[in-house]
């Protein structure tokens, strides 16, 4: 979905934890901007959101719908792909805990390296 225009509230952006005041605000914004900064969002024309809001969607029917087919359990096929998934994770959890290891000889990342 591509918006014409988002207003975004720039309070915690600009202030949390601290900025710099060097900095310009486009890089603040692009480094620390959430997406429940947007305050609102303008689709097609259409205000879709509106004081962090969806103006579009019901969410609390959405929300139903969610809870309904969560209740209805997983369906065969995922479960199968979940308890394939089960039994190779101690494999892929050892392949990786093993990167932790320490390594012998001299780092190559020149931040690092001990000359």
């Amino acid at each position: 979905m591509k918006a014409d225009m988002i207003l975004v509230d720039l309070e915690r952006i600009l202030r949390d934890p601290w900025l710099d005041e060097d900095l310009p605000i486009a890089e603040a914004f692009i480094h620390r901007a959430l997406g429940q900064d947007v305050r609102t969002a303008i689709v097609g024309g259409r205000v879709v959101m509106e004081d962090g809001r969806m103006t579009t969607l019901d969410v609390d029917a959405l929300y139903r719908e969610i809870r309904k087919a969560g209740a209805r359990g997983i369906p065969p096929r995922q479960r199968g792909h979940a308890e394939m998934l089960q039994r190779l994770k101690p494999h892929y959890q050892a392949w990786y805990n093993a990167w932790l290891a320490p390594e012998e000889g001299e780092p190559f990342y020149v931040l690092n390296r001990r000359r």
